[in-house]
């Protein structure tokens, strides 16, 4: 009989857990958020501490930020360049990359920087130190937004098409519709082995397989302008841009976490998270 009883215990905590799990998802270690908020680049923590809600500033319409290693990189659409700054916002080269025609989203890997040129519906590639590799690497889009890259492809979002494109790395076309019929496409996200994509036009947020199949399009809904996206252990942070100007919370699997994690924000942009720095 004891160890029957022992059994049931067993069990029955195990139920607990699992409920205790669903109900209140671990906490995410420290990390910090930076977030494109109009003309300035602002930090917080996951825990919505403010940091600097103006860490970088003097920009002009800013979209894209990207993190690699120590450095925040950012996408100024009005002045058509991409800045170099270090994560405590002192600037290395703040025309690091220059001549670009409406620059929006930044996707990085290794020592290579992909960027979306919204007006002249190209992507271009260069080395993270600045120098041109390919200033047309993918051409003929239609409005660029959001870019991802996940091992040697990227997938580039197409806000006038209302697509998601995949491409090699080296530019070649895998599929330049992939995922379609989007209604306003603007922000992406990977997480293991799918895509999170964010729909202003439906005020959603689609999850897909990194195939381009159909998760869920309407994965997290009732969304007020949703537009960039980010995600980081098993977390997905949402900036809703317009009408709230705020980001979101929610675990990968599509529970909320914080309705406003961050509040009182501009015209946040696209968003990057990153565990917190040692200084």
């Amino acid at each position: 009989m004891t160890f029957q009883y022992a059994h049931i215990r067993f069990y029955l905590w195990l139920s607990f857990a699992a409920l205790a799990a669903f109900c209140y998802p671990l906490q995410l270690p420290a990390a910090e958020l930076f977030i494109g908020d109009k003309n300035a680049v602002a930090q917080y923590t996951t825990s919505d501490k403010v940091l600097n809600r103006s860490l970088i500033s003097g920009l002009k319409l800013t979209f894209g930020v990207a993190i690699s290693k120590n450095d925040i990189y950012v996408a100024n659409e009005d002045s058509g360049v991409i800045g170099k700054y270090s994560i405590t916002g002192k600037a290395l080269n703040a025309s690091l990359i220059s001549g670009l025609h409406g620059p929006a989203g930044i996707a990085i890997t290794g020592n290579r920087i992909f960027v979306a040129n919204y007006r002249s519906d190209s992507i271009g590639e260069y080395t993270t130190s600045g120098r041109v590799i390919n200033a047309a690497l993918i051409s003929g889009l239609a409005g660029p937004e959001g870019l991802a890259v996940v091992g040697r492809d990227i997938y580039v979002v197409n806000f006038g098409a209302g697509t998601v494109g995949k491409y090699t790395l080296s530019g070649r076309v895998i599929n330049s519709a992939l995922i379609s019929a989007l209604p306003g496409p603007e922000g992406i996200a990977v997480a293991g082995d799918n895509l999170f994509l964010a729909c202003d036009g439906a005020g959603t947020i689609g999850k897909y397989t990194l195939s381009g199949q159909v998760v869920n399009a309407a994965f997290i809904s009732g969304l007020h302008d949703p537009f960039g996206l980010a995600t980081l252990g098993g977390r997905l942070f949402i900036a809703e841009q317009c009408a709230k100007g705020q980001i979101q919370e929610y675990t990968t699997a599509g529970k909320l976490v914080h309705l406003t994690l961050v509040r009182g924000l501009n015209y946040p942009g696209f968003l990057a998270v990153s565990h917190m720095h040692k200084p």
